[in-house]
């Protein structure tokens, strides 16, 4: 098994995840390299259908029923065992595995809004999770919720906390599923897409209260969107993913202003920005993504990239090259 470095919290080394169905094989990661620091947000950008969710749910072992992890490591420094334990190699039945999940490693996942029960109180369901993780009595558990609640921005929190999730507005119930995810200071938080159903203004205030929250407790995230303006609000490091691969990753300095890799570059250049002439139209990436069930050879952007070598693209894939300490791209043109 491999090591982390001293600055990593998780290491993610050549990932391969399936979906053995009766069409066919989906292939959802192919092989995906990911490094993860402490006290550190990254952010995992890629169009729909890349391996951005199926990536966070390998990470805690909540893949749907028919995936399963055919390869690769998931390296996790545990604060709890004061180990790295190799996530992928655990059995899901494990009883270590319930201690991650929401103790050492908690996730608020998309639609966060349906996530809360109907019948049971806020308070409840968070104190619940105190209650699993933590050897202490029902009134501390309630004391630390309402704690959480205000700190999370829930005005009159020691009221609130009886009330059910309909009685809270959207902004609030993204808040307190924030306060949930973070009351037993996980070592990472993965938010999957959180702000997708938030007006602009409710999603700028969410974020922020996350990146304080993030600075306070000395938490990581992993910040799963489509959107890059996000990413360029929260996010000290990125990833950018496509068919199943990671295809660049650096700071968000090195992505916005130094992108290598040509499906970056063409990312960056599907942004609206102020200014440009009106009625002009966006720059759309050519071609299709490819289908669930076919093999690609070579590099997986090949067939929409401008930029492709002919008969090396097609047929050999990319071995990830340093840029720099912290930028590194898989792609032929900088070999």
């Amino acid at each position: 098994m491999s090591t982390l470095k001293d600055n990593e919290l998780i290491r993610i080394n050549n990932l391969k995840v399936s979906f053995p169905l009766e069409e066919g094989t989906v292939r959802a990661l192919r092989g995906v390299d990911l490094s993860i620091k402490k006290n550190r947000v990254i952010g995992v950008v890629g169009e729909s259908g890349c391996g951005k969710s199926i990536t966070s749910r390998s990470i805690l072992r909540i893949l749907p029923e028919s995936g399963q992890i055919d390869e690769g490591e998931i390296l996790f420094r545990s604060k709890e065992t004061n180990s790295i334990i190799d996530i992928a190699k655990l059995d899901l039945k494990d009883p270590y595995l319930r201690k991650i999940r929401g103790g050492e490693i908690s996730m608020i996942f998309q639609e966060p809004m349906n996530s809360f029960s109907a019948y049971h109180t806020i308070g409840n369901q968070i104190m619940e999770v105190v209650l699993e993780h933590q050897d202490v009595s029902k009134d501390v558990a309630r004391e630390m919720t309402i704690e959480m609640l205000h700190k999370v921005g829930i005005p009159n929190a020691s009221t609130r906390i009886d009330q059910y999730a309909h009685e809270y507005s959207g902004g609030m119930r993204q808040r307190a599923m924030i306060a949930m995810a973070l009351i037993c200071h996980p070592a990472l938080l993965i938010a999957d897409e959180p702000t997708t159903s938030l007006d602009v203004t409710i999603q700028a205030q969410v974020l922020t209260l996350m990146k304080d929250l993030q600075e306070e407790f000395d938490s990581s995230i992993m910040f799963i969107t489509h959107n890059l303006g996000v990413i360029a609000q929260i996010a000290d490091e990125v990833a950018i993913m496509y068919l199943g691969h990671v295809v660049e990753r650096g700071t968000v300095k090195d992505i916005f202003h130094y992108p290598k890799h040509p499906y970056t570059e063409n990312l960056l250049k599907a942004i609206p920005k102020i200014g440009k002439t009106k009625g002009q139209r966006l720059d759309a990436i050519e071609g299709m993504v490819p289908g669930s069930f076919e093999i690609v050879h070579g590099c997986p952007f090949h067939a929409r990239c401008e930029k492709m070598i002919a008969g090396k693209c097609e047929q050999m894939v990319p071995r990830e090259i340093s840029i720099d300490d912290e930028h590194r791209v898989s792609c032929f043109l900088y070999e």
